[in-house]
């Protein structure tokens, strides 16, 4: 978590909690402090600014207006809905405030969202010959944003779900997973973990859970016979990590 005091982000200020939780959710999306520093530099000059506006409300119509451009170009326009809606839920704004959503961008099946698909010239991790897909469950938006940024930059495909069915549709379009990351504290952790396994018996699952020993007894209970538990506060690193061992080893 960054700082609460005054330099966050580099050399960027952050005096007001607007500042603050802006700055917060930029690196917890972008997942590198100098890339949050560029990209809001750009749009400060964009604005002609030398500083972030200190309001909520004016926060949020400053990165509306400055930096959607970098966002999408870096998180592509679906994830970067996502962050802005962190945004606005933490700022509270008025309804005048609501964060507009672009055009949609067309994905293979209705609900869950294929994030990543890279490109043929970049050396995927493959799995028995084929390239292995990495399904997350997270209750928390921006954190599964950093997440499955640091899972494409390690070059697994991703895919997040946040229901049943939307899992359902996924596996009839033809997806298939090597691996879960699943956050227990998501509402539909339990039935998703279920469905899966009873469709993909082999399917690794990593869970982060606040009781490690409950979680694991509760995914033992789903039919998953030896779940890789973490801690509900492990770093982007170490789960990235988790895949790799489990589906890696050596």
């Amino acid at each position: 978590m960054l700082s609460s005091n005054r330099r966050v982000a580099g050399d960027l200020r952050a005096d007001t909690p607007a500042q603050r939780a802006l700055l917060e959710l930029l690196t917890e999306g972008l997942g590198d402090r100098l890339v949050v520093q560029a990209a809001v530099a750009h749009a400060l000059s964009l604005a002609g600014r030398d500083d972030l506006p200190a309001s909520g409300s004016d926060v949020i119509a400053f990165v509306r207006v400055h930096m959607m451009g970098v966002l999408t170009s870096e998180l592509g326009p679906r994830l970067t809905i996502a962050l802005l809606d962190d945004l606005a839920a933490r700022l509270d704004p008025g309804p005048t405030e609501a964060v507009s959503e672009p055009p949609p961008t067309p994905t293979p099946h209705s609900g869950a969202r294929v994030i990543g698909r890279l490109d043929l010239r970049t050396p995927r991790q493959e799995l028995a010959g084929h390239c292995a897909s990495i399904l997350v469950v997270d209750a928390h938006r921006v954190t599964r944003t950093s997440l499955s940024r640091a899972l494409l930059r390690a070059s697994w495909d991703v895919t997040i779900v946040d229901s049943r069915a939307e899992l359902l549709l996924a596996l009839d379009a033809g997806e298939s997973y090597a691996a879960v990351l699943v956050d227990l504290d998501h509402e539909a952790a339990a039935e998703i973990v279920e469905t899966l396994v009873a469709r993909a018996p082999g399917v690794a699952v990593i869970a982060r859970a606040r009781d490690p020993r409950r979680g694991r007894a509760a995914l033992e209970a789903l039919g998953v016979a030896k779940p890789d538990l973490r801690s509900a506060s492990a770093p982007t690193e170490e789960l990235v990590d988790a895949v790799r061992h489990v589906l890696l080893p050596g």
